[in-house]
This record gives structure tokens, C-alpha cells and sequence, in this order.
């Protein structure tokens, strides 16, 4: 899987979710209140509470990069096609708790030179949030929430790097204002940040070698065969992600903005010549969709994104808005909110619209690399 499909993947399941409106956000569980008696006298069945498990997503996202398409772009168009599914599911205990996670499946439908096996199913890491959700707003408008997160290594490419576990802590303000050009004008912002541990600094093989390769200066007995030489494994990550959204009763567009500092471990300074290696990597990622409420339970997506180092190879800062030779694709998407699913089936109350927005993690935190 390419260094862009774990951070997507991974971006795209767990943290901010905007939710179309405060709604998805509001973690308070009403009681189910006795309603008026019914003609005859008798009381009517009262409201059924809320499911805990509200809030669950599965989204299935389909990209295309834009050289796909149009063949004159760049010399080298490396096709790359490509989908995503990704499993969200929330548990709310009350109004101050939620349990969320996520996992991501991805497969590429082309062969790519950012992957390494073709056509290859492949998981992105999981990871689980205890979002702390019933903080006071600030000046009764700013809504927070903050969570303690733990990232886990599904992906073979985590796996490679020997990681353990990735801890981590996010936090989120959110600012909305209604009637604003006939609908609502939304705010959003969260940074996240998170510290690896590893087996080892520097990344592993993921298969063995066929021989045994000396080390130079290892000594007698010395091998390299279970160490990749090259870039060490993150230390320190810390993400932040702006999204700007108008939401009407049926259509919402929006951009969103994310930046990524990664600084990683180091090795022993040795003395070369010129030798000023970077422990520091920043990657950014914009993008800019509508969506579509279709009914209830099901909103779709079609959006535009760039994911990019933000140096170009010239050491210049590169366009975070548009890059041809970097990821920059179109996409659709399509956001099922499952317990609005079930409460269609079971008939269980009222339902009302509104955008299924995902543009909190997806991108909005960051898969570690």
C-alpha cells in the first residue's frame, strides 16, 4: 500500500466527524417522554429511546486520478484507480462519552508504482477513540470535544515498521451559525497529536530475505535481514485540519484544508560531506466536495483532493491546490448512516434529513507513516 493510501485510509475513518449539523455531535440521550393520551383514553406508547450505536457509518468511496483521465497532464500519468470502504461505529454510554473507531479496506483496481503488490486487498490501520463529548460551550457557540486515541497496526505497512501501538489525543471545536444564506454555515477545527512506539526505529522487512546479507562494519555473524536500511519511523506527529461547509436541506458543499508535521527518529551523525539530513516531513492534503442528501439514511459525495509533500523536488514550496504529479484525483463517495437504516426498517419514529458529512477525518487526522 502507498505512503497516500495509509494516510487516506486512515484519515478517512475515525476523529472529526462534522456530522451535518450539530446533530451527530449531540451526545445527549432525551428520555422518552410520556405522550398525550390517545381518543379512547388510553396513553399512547411512548418515544423510543435513542439507540447507543447511532452515529455508525460505512462509507465507500471510488477515486480516480486526474492523469487517468486526461492523458496530456504529465509524461508519466501513472494510472490509478482505486476504492475504499470504511467501517465507522460509535457507542454512546451518555451525554459525556462516546466510544468511536474505524477501520478502512481499500483495493486498487490498476497497477500503480505506489504500490508494491498488484491488485492486493489491503486493511488500514484501526483505530479507537474515548471521545469526551459533554464539555460547556464556549459563550454558548463553540462547541469541544477532546479523546485520548489509540491507533493499532492493521496494515502491513505499520506491521513493517514494527509498531506496537500508536497513542494519541485529539481535539475539536466546532462553530455553527443558522440562517446564513437560507441554510448553515459551519466551522470546524481539530489537531491531533501522537507519539509511535516501535519495536524497532527503523522499518522491517515484510518478507525474509532468500540469503543472509553481511552488515558492513557488523562484524563476524553480522546481518541486515530482518532491518530495512533508509528513512527512519516517525517519532512525532502533530495534525491540524480546518473545514469550511454551508449545509441547505439537501445540498452541502465544503472545503476542507489539513496539514502534517512528522519528525522522525535519527541515527548516529556521521561525517560525509554536505551531510545535513531533514528529521521533519510535512505533507498537506485540500480538498473541496457537494454533497447530496439523497433520503435520510444515505448522502452521496462527489469531491475533488490533493494529497501532497508539501516540498517540491526542487526544495520549493510546492501548489497545495493543485499538483499533477502528485495525488490529485476526483472521487465519489457514498455515506450510509446504518442506524438510520435500521430505524427505517423497524419503523422506529421521525426521520429527518440532513447532510452526512465526513470531512473530519477524511481527511483530518493523519495515518502515521
Amino acid at each position: 500500500m502507498s505512503m497516500r493510501k495509509m494516510v487516506l485510509g486512515a484519515a478517512m475513518l475515525a476523529g472529526l466527524t462534522v456530522a451535518g449539523s450539530a446533530s451527530a455531535q449531540q451526545t445527549t440521550t432525551p428520555a422518552a417522554a410520556a405522550t398525550p393520551a390517545a381518543p379512547d383514553g388510553a396513553p399512547a406508547a411512548a418515544a423510543p429511546a435513542p439507540l447507543p450505536w447511532r452515529g455508525t457509518q460505512l462509507l465507500t468511496t471510488f477515486g480516480v486520478t486526474l492523469p487517468t483521465i486526461f492523458r496530456d497532464m504529465n509524461l508519466t500519468p501513472n494510472d490509478t484507480v482505486d476504492m475504499t470502504l470504511i467501517l465507522r461505529p460509535r457507542w454512546t454510554f451518555n451525554r459525556w462519552v462516546q466510544l468511536r473507531g474505524g477501520l478502512a479496506f481499500s483495493y486498487e483496481f490498476t497497477n500503480s508504482d505506489t504500490t508494491t503488490t498488484q491488485h492486493e486487498p489491503r486493511f488500514g490501520d484501526a483505530n479507537l477513540d474515548l471521545w469526551i463529548t459533554g464539555i460547556p460551550p464556549l459563550g454558548g457557540a463553540v462547541k469541544f470535544w477532546v479523546a485520548p486515541r489509540l491507533v493499532f497496526p492493521v496494515s502491513p505497512e505499520s506491521r513493517a515498521r514494527t509498531l506496537i501501538v500508536t497513542p494519541a489525543v485529539v481535539v475539536q471545536a466546532a462553530y455553527s451559525v443558522e440562517h446564513v444564506l437560507g441554510g448553515e454555515f459551519e466551522l470546524i477545527a481539530n489537531a491531533t497529536y501522537s507519539h509511535p512506539l516501535y519495536e524497532y526505529t527503523t522499518p522491517g522487512r515484510r518478507t525474509p530475505l532468500p540469503y543472509q546479507a553481511n552488515c558492513f562494519g557488523s562484524g563476524a555473524g553480522g546481518s541486515c535481514s530482518e532491518q530495512l536500511s533508509g528513512g527512519f519511523n516517525p517519532s512525532n506527529t502533530l495534525s491540524w485540519a480546518v473545514i469550511i461547509a454551508q449545509s441547505w436541506t439537501h445540498v452541502s458543499p465544503g472545503v476542507y484544508f489539513a496539514m502534517q508535521h512528522i519528525w522522525d527518529y535519527t541515527g548516529t551523525n556521521v561525517n560525509l560531506v554536505n551531510n545535513s539530513p531533514t528529521s521533519r516531513r510535512t505533507n498537506t492534503i485540500f480538498a473541496a466536495w457537494i454533497d447530496w442528501n439523497v433520503n435520510p439514511w444515505f448522502t452521496a459525495e462527489f469531491g475533488y483532493q490533493v494529497f501532497r509533500n508539501l516540498l517540491d523536488g526542487d526544495g520549493n514550496w510546492g501548489n497545495p491546490f493543485y499538483a499533477p504529479y502528485q495525488d490529485t484525483r476526483f472521487y465519489i463517495q457514498g455515506i450510509f448512516s446504518l442506524d438510520k437504516i435500521y430505524e427505517a426498517i423497524a419503523g422506529r419514529g421521525e426521520h429527518t434529513g440532513g447532510v452526512l458529512r465526513t470531512r473530519n477525518h477524511a481527511p483530518g487526522q493523519f495515518a502515521m507513516f
